[in-house]
């Protein structure tokens, strides 16, 4: 229910803080006195569009906030699934900032207006005379009769079903096309598949093989290098061996005649030493540096393979290509599997199309029980309501296939005069039959599923009289079960409420602003007594607005 409403800065109120009780509410004032502007407030915080004219100072924001009693309602997963806060005392709060933007919350967490709509769906139902559309809609119609067949768990396991059931037929026509396509493409992967075994790939094997090409294509020139080399160390008389031997007898005869000279006798000799290793590591280099051609052609092949792949698959490494090549063999090995994920799937929607035309039925035997005494619960409502001649009927049929709902179609029909035939509802009921065919499944469905708060915006426009102190019984009654408003003119209905609202306009400042009371029980007989008689209240209004309200 709707505790408590604040308004701040909209349209032509500045500031209102109302609180609300459970039960029928009821909320008269003049045409034109605001009753649209509390009803468009109310709207922005349920998540509607919003614009800068909405400010009433321009240069302040406008604030509207509502908190909601919800502990009935079962709303934890929502808010579980948008990380929010869950709190029995919910606050919606909305924002307009004077540079027109727009933000909304949800205790106290920013949300989109998507998040805050859906979850002011599941709080506030609104309806006017003129916005009744949703009684026609086949939705709608499955949504009353399996809240009174009290379908609530068949549905759910019925959708849960249906989901899966759209998955694996999704998937097996997917398999389908790629089997009428697999022909030709499982030839190519197969062969492409082949090539990249037949090359024989090795993780890290490309730099290796690289450097033993070039190795293996230059021996010749190597050995002519290294022929060179120990040619230069070992020539006599002016090969550097010579000379190193030279040059260190001649450092160890210095360093006889003078002991500053032994370091750097000692290190010719390490020179000396260090050269004849050089020699002997290469000579031994030398004597086994051999061609080989036929490595050379095997390696240059291996070499050529990978470049030719690589080029190929547009591929920058071996380890890319053997990604690509485990991609192909588990794809070969799927399409190997056609014939028996196939026959998996169809065994699986076998199983499905058993369960769901089982639970077809069972919604469908469901809502035919209950279909006779909601159809004579709706005539005696309507023929109370002044539709005397009018008849109601649920159409119901069968269908083959697997629809949102089971396996029906519905449509509510309509006879508008005696000896009218049955029509669909949504083709020839006015907008007033509408509003009061309304008023009559809402005040079933209220003794059967908790409803959100209702409010009525003078659905009852166009009855008066007896008529309308039965439509207000008739709210009176919903009222024990849920929270209702009715912003009405009639004062038949608004003597019904156990709380009264007035919304009217007052000069202040210079300008003018909207105000909103809750009446006690004397301004509530003076109220309905002016709304019988007009402004000059006489004595007899008086006493009837005392016989309304007792």
């Amino acid at each position: 229910m709707l505790n408590n409403l604040r308004i701040s800065n909209y349209a032509l109120i500045d500031h209102l803080d109302l609180g609300f009780d459970s039960g029928l509410t009821t909320i008269t004032g003049e045409t034109g006195a605001g009753k649209s502007i509390l009803l468009g407030a109310l709207s922005l915080v349920l998540g509607k569009r919003a614009d800068l004219k909405v400010l009433k100072n321009t240069a302040q924001k406008c604030i509207i906030e509502a908190t909601f009693k919800i502990d009935q309602l079962h709303l934890t997963p929502f808010f579980e699934q948008h990380d929010l806060d869950y709190a029995d005392e919910t606050i919606l709060r909305r924002e307009i900032n004077p540079n027109g933007k727009s933000r909304a919350f949800i205790n106290d967490t920013p949300v989109t207006l998507q998040v805050l709509e859906q979850l002011s769906s599941s709080l506030i139902d609104v309806h006017t005379q003129y916005e009744t559309q949703n009684i026609v809609q086949e939705a709608y119609i499955f949504q009353v009769l399996d809240a009174l067949a009290q379908n609530t768990e068949i549905r759910q396991h019925y959708t849960a079903e249906l989901a899966s059931y759209k998955s694996i037929t999704k998937e097996r026509d997917q398999l389908l096309m790629q089997q009428q396509q697999s022909s030709q493409d499982h030839e190519y992967k197969t062969f492409i598949y082949e090539e990249l075994v037949a090359a024989q790939l090795v993780a890290g094997m490309q730099e290796p093989l690289e450097q033993r090409v070039s190795s293996l294509s230059q021996v010749d020139a190597i050995r002519e290098h290294i022929s060179e080399a120990l040619q230069l160390l070992s020539v006599e008389e002016h090969g550097i061996s010579d000379q190193m031997h030279r040059l260190r007898s001649l450092l160890q005869q210095a360093s006889q005649k003078s002991s500053q000279w032994e370091a750097s006798a000692g290190q010719a000799q390490g020179l000396l030493t260090e050269m004849e290793d050089l020699y002997r590591s290469l000579e031994h280099l030398y004597e086994t540096l051999e061609g080989d051609p036929e490595a050379l052609q095997t390696a240059e092949e291996q070499l050529k393979t990978i470049y030719h792949l690589q080029q190929k698959h547009q591929k920058q490494t071996v380890e890319e290509l053997l990604t690509y090549q485990s991609e192909l063999e588990q794809s070969l090995e799927y399409a190997a599997d056609f014939e028996g994920h196939l026959t998996r799937l169809n065994q699986q929607l076998q199983s499905l199309e058993a369960q769901l035309k089982d639970l077809g039925l069972r919604l469908h035997q469901s809502r035919e029980a209950i279909i006779p005494d909601f159809e004579s619960q709706m005539q005696q409502l309507l023929t109370w309501m002044g539709m005397e001649n009018a008849q109601f009927k649920v159409q119901l049929e069968t269908v083959d296939s697997f629809g949102a709902f089971g396996m029906n179609t519905a449509e509510f029909m309509f006879a508008g005069n005696l000896g009218s035939r049955f029509q669909p509802l949504k083709e020839v009921a006015s907008g007033g039959e509408r509003s009061r065919i309304m008023l009559a499944i809402k005040s079933i469905l209220a003794e059967h599923q908790h409803l959100p708060t209702l409010i009525f915006d003078e659905i009852d426009t166009g009855v008066s009289g007896n008529i309308s102190d039965r439509m207000g019984h008739i709210m009176a009654a919903m009222g024990k079960h849920m929270q209702l408003f009715a912003i009405t003119h009639l004062p038949q209905v608004a003597a019904k409420g156990v709380q009264h609202f007035k919304v009217y306009k007052e000069p202040y400042d210079g300008q003018t602003r909207t105000r909103v009371k809750e009446l006690t029980t004397d301004q509530r007989v003076q109220e309905i007594a002016q709304m019988l008689s007009g402004h000059a209240i006489t004595t007899a209004a008086l006493d009837q607005a005392k016989e309304l309200l007792s």
